[in-house]
């Protein structure tokens, strides 16, 4: 998901939008950005989808600013369930 970041502290950031996914859905999934104007990519773990548009990082969000564009990719909860519907991904 490409949003925007609106809002952090030193281990949260609160973002735009997440679309339609039901909560907790990023938990387990991290957020990649562009960290330098060289083109630099860094990348944080989401610990927890705390609610809403808040997730909770492992680490800080040193290098990321409000107003910032990130991508923010889904965590998996590690069942068969989500493998199969969220990933389509069973079989591995």
């Amino acid at each position: 998901v490409n949003t925007t970041i609106t809002s952090l502290t030193g281990t949260t950031i609160t973002v735009a939008s997440l679309g339609a996914f039901p909560a907790a859905r990023f938990s387990g999934g991290f957020v990649e950005w562009q960290a330098t104007a060289e083109g630099t990519i860094d990348r944080r773990a989401i610990e927890r989808h705390v609610s809403g548009t808040t997730l909770l990082l492992f680490g800080s969000t040193d290098r990321m600013v409000a107003g910032q564009a990130v991508s923010l990719y889904l965590g998996c909860d590690l069942t068969a369930g989500t493998c199969q519907s969220v990933f389509n991904n069973l079989q591995n």
